[in-house]
């Protein structure tokens, strides 16, 4: 997420900008966005995992859009800064910033206006209206369902979704507008160029905190009393400790050790979890350690 009026302002970078610059940070922007499709466009996918060096290491193809995140803040910046030494000549500028507003309120508008009514719309085309709100995946598992199950509960997703939809479409709305409100105040003398900016960022910062708080929150971290109290060591965890050699290393039986760390609280442990395991390390626990513990077993 790159923020709303942060978008904005990448428009305007895209009006007001000239130069290789302008080019080489919307090529990349586009470029990215194009790869983390992942399947939805395969022949460029498939092109750059077969025959690009380590791109194939990547984790998921959405990691590409790390280079979007980087180009079109810079050249929102740039754009920025392009307008606010422009203060005589705005009137020029009128239909760049008018695009600009169309292309992000605008959009943010119409998809606003469409997630209110879609609920309505879903009765009398619930086919289309329902591939909007659901994925693929999702319609296929629920194919099988009972249909007097399924038809009010597919009307309730769609209700909840859309509801969020317009929510954010609002949000957007609202912080483009206050955005675009401060530079009025600029352009009519009412504020300094480095108050503008200032308040600008405050914005921009409202604006990344409350989405950025949906992922990373308080509720993700445990107080370590907390945790001290959940990881009460069990009558194997204790006689295991009695051994006062540091140098032995525990294989947990009761879990996949490869996908827990609970045992790394009190022991050193044969398993652990990392997303990103050395591939010799996965081979030797796939050909090695696993059928090891089976014949424990």
């Amino acid at each position: 997420y790159v923020g709303a009026f942060v978008l904005f302002l990448f428009f305007i970078g895209c009006f007001l900008v000239k130069g290789p610059i302008k080019w080489a940070l919307v090529g990349g922007a586009l470029f990215s966005i194009l790869l983390s499709w992942g399947k939805n466009l395969s022949f460029l996918t498939n092109f750059f995992i077969d025959y690009i060096p380590l791109y194939s290491k990547f984790r998921a193809v959405s990691s590409i859009l790390v280079i979007a995140e980087f180009t079109i803040p810079l050249l929102a910046m740039l754009g920025l800064m392009t307008l606010l030494s422009k203060k005589n000549e705005i009137k020029k500028y009128k239909k760049p910033i008018l695009g600009s507003l169309i292309l992000t309120a605008g959009v943010a508008l119409v998809i606003g206006i469409f997630a209110y009514f879609a609920p309505s719309l879903y009765a009398s085309s619930p086919e289309a209206i329902g591939k909007l709100f659901m994925s693929t995946r999702e319609l296929d598992a629920f194919s099988h369902a009972d249909k007097s199950f399924l038809i009010p509960f597919i009307q309730n997703l769609v209700l909840i979704r859309a509801h969020m939809v317009q929510a954010d479409a609002i949000r957007s709305l609202i912080f483009i507008i206050l955005g675009c409100g401060i530079l009025f105040l600029y352009f009519k003398h009412k504020i300094t160029r480095i108050s503008t900016v200032f308040i600008l960022i405050a914005v921009c910062l409202m604006d990344m905190w409350g989405i950025n708080k949906r992922y990373l929150n308080d509720d993700l971290f445990v107080p370590q009393s907390n945790m001290a109290k959940a990881l009460t060591p069990t009558e194997a965890n204790k006689l295991i400790l009695q051994d006062k050699d540091p140098n032995y290393r525990v294989l947990n039986f009761t879990m996949n050790p490869f996908n827990e760390n609970m045992t790394s609280y009190f022991h050193k442990s044969i398993g652990g979890y990392n997303a990103a395991k050395i591939r010799r390390y996965q081979e030797l626990i796939e050909h090695i350690i696993y059928p090891e513990m089976n014949e424990l077993i």
